[in-house]
């Protein structure tokens, strides 16, 4: 691993023109002599990286006005006495500065790498000078960024010296190098002056941008990498790798849009917040992640909560724009809401034969016989549907059934459910409420299967073949939005389809569907009070 480490270059304090050497105290390392805030940084992490066989590649400086220059033209310079001098002489901080580190760590020679910085622009100015040390960080790392580790020393001269180092590493963190120790030599620590790890400080944000992931993106990779790097695994509370082990298949189960795990997962995340949310004496980083885990747990609400249903998890999905979710969910959970909620649904008549004739047709499929019904089944005659339920059901017990068995079957239905005729066609259905959703002008503009699935809808709805709890014209309008997402979804997964994708019209018909089942549940509660 190569190392770097960036500073923002204090004022060289002299006292008669000397600088006066000062004992810092470390955890492990033993005592730090050193005659400036940044050099006793500079030694400590140079130090601590030889234990590792390590050292420092490079130096990054910010230097401002007041402290920096060289040569004739450097302005601000002290009079100082070099050791082993009589007289003084005139530098600045930056040339004292070098003269230091050089005579301790040789090895840096050409190594040490300046970023001007005017501390009398605006914040708004100073970002360039964010930039401009960014880009002069990932000019001199070479190869890989991630085969490098830059450190930070938080002490800095001026009020802000601290918030723009932070700035510069977690713009870093993008180019994929990773953030080492932040250090601090505590100048005013009493009994003795020490050198801190404050690396607390941005992890802090490091922190905030995994939640951030985790929001935005469902992404759990930066928190997981949080944990492993700062937080040993046996030092993690069994809720919080639990909260961790729910998340991540929360996260998977919404990358993979996987159906069948999201309300499961959901449930698991649910149980995993209360657990670590209730825990007592969490560590310092177990802490830090209970204060962020604030905004996940209201960003996630509407899904963890006890009541939470399939609906609540689409919008969900909509809410945060995962469309290909929200659109794969709304195609796959919506037939078995409409039964469920007696929107659409097979007759108590003739529901049995249906439900069976269903599963048969969807024999070794994975769908649901709910969303065969609610997509497909739309038999031409009730007499074409009986004699093929009752020869699927034949073939799979191995026997052929007779006509005469046949007729006897179908003698048995109620009397709207007798044979009708084949080529008997009701009115087709008038379009213009649902096209409004499409704001277009004529039936023509839907894709005709979307209008086929309509018209069975309203024919088996007047026929009593299905029921409905509801207005029809509301139902039939929302078997239509089902069709047209399904269409949708299969041209999109289809890898020859190259058409363009009207996102905001996806949206908008996903949105209205479900707004529809929400005014139907509302319907009913009002109906039940």
């Amino acid at each position: 691993m190569k190392n770097a480490m960036l500073l923002f270059l204090s004022d060289v304090k002299l006292q008669s023109g000397r600088l006066s050497e000062q004992e810092y105290d470390t955890d492990s390392l033993g005592i730090i002599k050193a005659g400036h805030t940044n050099e006793a940084s500079l030694l400590y992490m140079d130090r601590k990286l030889a234990q590792n066989g390590e050292s420092l590649d490079y130096v990054f400086v910010f230097v401002s006005n007041l402290v920096g220059g060289r040569g004739e033209s450097a302005g601000n310079k002290i009079s100082y006495i070099e050791p082993g001098a009589d007289t003084a002489a005139e530098y600045t901080h930056q040339a004292v500065f070098e003269q230091l580190i050089l005579h301790k760590c040789p090895q840096l020679a050409n190594k040490l790498i300046y970023c001007d910085f005017d501390e009398d622009k605006d914040n708004v100015q100073a970002i360039q000078y964010v930039l401009k040390m960014v880009g002069l960080i990932s000019d001199r790392l070479s190869g890989s960024p991630d085969e490098w580790k830059i450190h930070v020393d938080l002490a800095g001269g001026l009020r802000h010296a601290a918030v723009l180092m932070l700035s510069v590493l977690h713009m870093l963190r993008y180019t994929g190098l990773q953030i080492g120790d932040a250090v601090y030599a505590n100048f005013s620590k009493k009994p003795r002056k020490c050198i801190e790890d404050v690396s607390i400080v941005h992890e802090m944000f490091e922190m905030v941008s995994g939640t951030d992931s985790v929001l935005n993106s469902a992404n759990l990779r930066d928190i997981q990498a949080y944990f492993d790097l700062h937080v040993p695994a046996e030092q993690q509370s069994s809720e919080l790798r639990s909260l961790l082990t729910a998340l991540e298949s929360f996260s998977n189960a919404v990358k993979l849009c996987h159906t069948g795990k999201f309300e499961g997962a959901a449930r698991d995340l649910a149980s995993a917040m209360s657990s670590f949310r209730q825990l007592e004496h969490k560590s310092v980083h177990e802490e830090l992640f209970a204060q962020v885990l604030h905004s996940l747990e209201r960003d996630y609400a509407d899904i963890v909560r006890e009541d939470a249903s399939r609906q609540d998890i689409i919008r969900w999905c909509l809410d945060k724009d995962f469309l290909q979710q929200a659109m794969t969910l709304f195609n796959e959970w919506m037939p078995e809401i409409l039964i469920e909620k007696k929107a659409y649904y097979p007759s108590l008549e003739c529901g049995e034969q249906i439900v069976e004739f269903c599963k048969l047709k969807n024999d070794k499929k994975f769908v649901t016989w709910q969303d065969y019904f609610v997509k497909e089944f739309s038999p031409k005659s009730y007499k074409a549907l009986m004699k093929e339920m009752y020869t699927l059901e034949s073939n799979k017990a191995g026997k052929k059934i007779s006509k005469d068995e046949l007729e006897q079957l179908l003698s048995k239905l109620p009397s709207h459910l007798q044979p009708i005729d084949r080529n008997k066609k009701l009115p087709s259905v008038q379009m213009e409420r649902f096209e409004s959703l499409w704001h277009r002008s004529s039936a023509k503009s839907l894709d005709n299967a979307v209008v086929q699935r309509m018209n069975a809808c309203r024919n088996m709805l007047s026929k009593r073949l299905a029921v409905t709890d509801f207005d029809d014209e509301d139902v039939r309008d929302l078997l239509g939005i089902i069709i047209w997402v399904r269409i949708q979804r299969n041209k999109i997964n289809h890898a020859m389809y190259d058409g363009e994708v009207d996102i905001e019209l996806l949206r908008r018909v996903l949105y209205h569907g479900l707004n529809m089942l929400r005014a139907m549940d509302k319907m009913k509660q009002g109906k039940c009070s």
